[in-house]
């Protein structure tokens, strides 16, 4: 099953956050950019398999449950039946898209 952007980069963030670092830490940890590991959760870009595996050294997890944190988002995403993460996920992307067009217009 090919997994979406969205739901890699979630995943990605739920581990993030379940190890309690923030984007910076794990910047630092990893030589990837802020800014870059922001993106990739919000599911604007691709992952590498190299930058999966960097990951979840720092998390303290496998890439087995990376991908499964990521095959649960995608089931959630699909079903109608309460608020899902797919759901969570556009609004929060919609309040970072208005913040980082505040910040552009001045």
């Amino acid at each position: 099953m090919k997994l979406s952007r969205d739901s890699i980069g979630s995943a990605i963030r739920i581990a993030r956050e379940e190890a309690k670092f923030t984007l910076e830490q794990v910047a630092a940890k990893s030589g990837i950019t802020t800014s870059t590991l922001s993106r990739t959760e919000q599911g604007e870009r691709d992952v590498s398999f190299i930058e999966v595996l960097t990951l979840v050294e720092i998390f303290g997890i496998t890439e087995l449950t990376l991908r499964e944190y990521a095959q649960r988002i995608e089931k959630q995403c699909k079903s109608k039946t309460k608020v899902t993460i797919c759901e969570l996920k556009a609004k929060r992307k919609k309040e970072f898209d208005n913040r980082r067009n505040i910040a552009l217009s001045r």
